[in-house]
C-alpha cells in the first residue's frame, strides 16, 4: 500500500488497481457491495432490525459517549531513543513496519491480505464511507458479520492451506482466525477512524469458541445501552439460559442479544503512552439514531413475559410506558395502590389503554393479546416510516 509523508505522519493512500493474481485493497473490495442507504422491505421482525441504515446518519453528531472496554494491549517498550516523541501515533508508526499496527510474522500478511480472506470467504461485508464533499476523506467503515467459519466447517486440519477463489492468496485456518483480529486495526493518521458494526440479517450458524476472545476485545458491552434497553437486556439474560444448549451457553449474553436483535455498535481504538509502555485501548458507544429499540423491548415483553419485571411498576421497565412516536402511546399501566393490591386477584392487572386512556382490569391472557397486537402494529409502522426516521 503506497504512502506519503505529512508532518512526520503516514497517510494511507488507496493502492493502484490490483492485477488478478493479487488481492484487491479493502476499499476496492468494499465498493463492490450495495450501499448502506438502500432499504428493502423486511420479511420478518429479525430482518427489520438488521436493515441497512443511512451511512451518514451513523456518523452524525451523537449525544452518546465512548466507554473504554476492560481490555488493553501492552504493545512495546518505548526505548530512550523514541522517548522524545509525545504523540502515541508517531511512536507506533516509527516502531511498526510501514502500514502495520502490529509486529508481523510475515510482511506479506498485511491488512490487504486479511481483508481479502474475510471478504472472499463471505465472512464480512465491509464498506468505506467517505465525506460527501471531500471524497478523499474517509469517515469510517461499516462492517456486517455474515458468517463465522468454524474448525468443523473448515473440514481439514487447521494448518491445511487453501487458495482464495480468483486469487493466488494461500491461507490456512490460523490465518482466517488472525484475519478477524487484524482487520480491526485499520487506522487513519489522525486516529479518528471508527467502525460501525453489526450482524448481517443473513447471519446464521454457530460461533467458534475463539470468537469469545474477539467479542471481549471488539464486541459491544451492555453498559452502552440506553436505560430502557438495559432493563430489557436484564430480562433477556434472565430468560435466555434456558433456551441455550451447553455449547451456546459458553458465549456472553450480550453476544446472543446482539445476534438475535441485530443491535449495532460503534467502535474505535487508540494508542496511549503509559510510562515507558505504548498501549492500545478499544472504546465502544451506542448509536443513538437506532430506530428499532422500542421493537426490541416490545418483543422481549412478548417472548419473555413470564420473567419480565412486574408490568405494574413503570420504574422497572420505563420504556413500556413511553410513546414510540408523538401522540401514539404503547400500552400504559396505571398505578396500583396498596389497598388495591390487597383486594385484586393475582391474575388481574390494571391497564390504561393507549387509545381510550381508561383504566381496565385485564386477565393475563388479555394483556398478552394486547401486547402482541401492539408489537404487530409497531412493526408495521416501522416498515412504512423507516427511511424517514433514520435520516432524521
Amino acid at each position: 500500500m503506497s504512502k506519503k509523508k505529512d508532518n512526520g505522519k503516514q497517510i494511507v493512500v488507496a493502492p493502484p488497481k490490483p492485477v488478478s493474481t493479487k488481492p484487491a485493497s479493502p476499499k476496492e473490495f468494499a465498493n463492490r457491495f450495495t450501499t448502506l442507504g438502500s432499504i428493502s422491505k423486511p420479511d420478518s421482525f429479525a430482518s427489520t432490525l438488521s436493515t441497512t441504515y443511512d451511512p451518514y446518519a451513523a456518523f452524525a453528531s451523537s449525544k452518546t459517549v465512548y466507554i473504554r472496554k476492560m481490555c488493553s494491549w501492552n504493545l512495546f517498550y518505548i526505548e530512550s531513543n523514541r522517548s522524545i516523541d509525545t504523540d502515541p501515533y508517531k511512536i507506533a508508526t516509527r516502531y511498526f513496519p510501514p502500514n502495520f499496527h502490529w509486529i508481523p510474522e510475515n510482511l506479506i500478511k498485511n491488512l490487504q491480505y486479511y481483508f481479502s480472506i474475510l471478504i472472499h470467504t463471505d465472512s464480512l461485508v465491509i464498506k468505506p464511507i467517505y465525506d460527501k464533499t471531500d471524497k478523499s476523506k474517509l469517515l469510517y467503515h461499516s462492517a456486517y458479520i455474515s458468517q463465522l467459519i468454524t474448525e468443523e466447517d473448515w473440514g481439514a486440519h487447521p494448518s491445511t492451506s487453501k487458495k482464495l477463489i480468483d486469487s493466488d492468496i494461500i491461507y490456512n485456518y490460523y490465518d482466517y482466525i488472525d484475519a478477524w483480529f487484524k482487520f480491526m486495526l485499520f487506522q487513519t493518521p489522525d486516529m479518528s477512524h471508527s467502525w460501525f458494526l453489526n450482524f448481517d440479517q443473513k447471519f446464521k450458524g454457530k460461533f467458534p469458541l475463539w470468537f469469545n476472545k474477539w467479542w471481549h476485545e471488539f464486541g459491544l458491552i451492555p453498559e452502552i445501552f440506553p436505560k430502557e434497553l438495559q432493563q430489557a437486556f436484564k430480562c433477556f439474560q434472565n430468560e435466555i439460559p434456558a433456551r441455550l444448549d451447553r455449547y451456546m451457553a459458553k458465549f456472553p449474553y450480550s453476544l446472543h442479544f446482539c445476534k438475535w436483535f441485530r443491535t449495532p455498535w460503534i467502535l474505535k481504538w487508540s494508542y496511549e503512552k503509559n510510562g515507558d509502555m505504548l498501549m492500545r485501548y478499544t472504546f465502544v458507544k451506542w448509536w443513538d439514531k437506532f430506530p428499532h429499540m422500542q421493537n426490541i423491548i416490545n418483543t422481549i415483553i412478548k417472548e419473555f413475559l413470564q420473567t419480565a419485571p412486574d408490568l405494574k411498576n413503570s420504574e422497572n421497565f420505563p420504556a413500556i410506558y413511553r410513546s414510540s412516536t408523538p401522540g401514539d402511546s404503547l400500552i400504559q399501566v396505571s398505578a396500583v395502590s396498596t389497598k388495591e393490591k390487597a383486594t385484586a386477584s393475582s391474575s388481574e392487572k390494571s391497564v390504561k389503554s393507549s387509545k381510550s386512556k381508561k383504566k381496565n382490569v385485564l386477565a393475563k391472557k388479555d394483556l398478552i393479546y394486547l401486547l402482541q397486537q401492539s408489537v404487530k402494529e409497531d412493526n408495521s409502522d416501522s416498515d412504512n416510516s423507516e427511511a424517514s426516521s433514520i435520516a432524521s
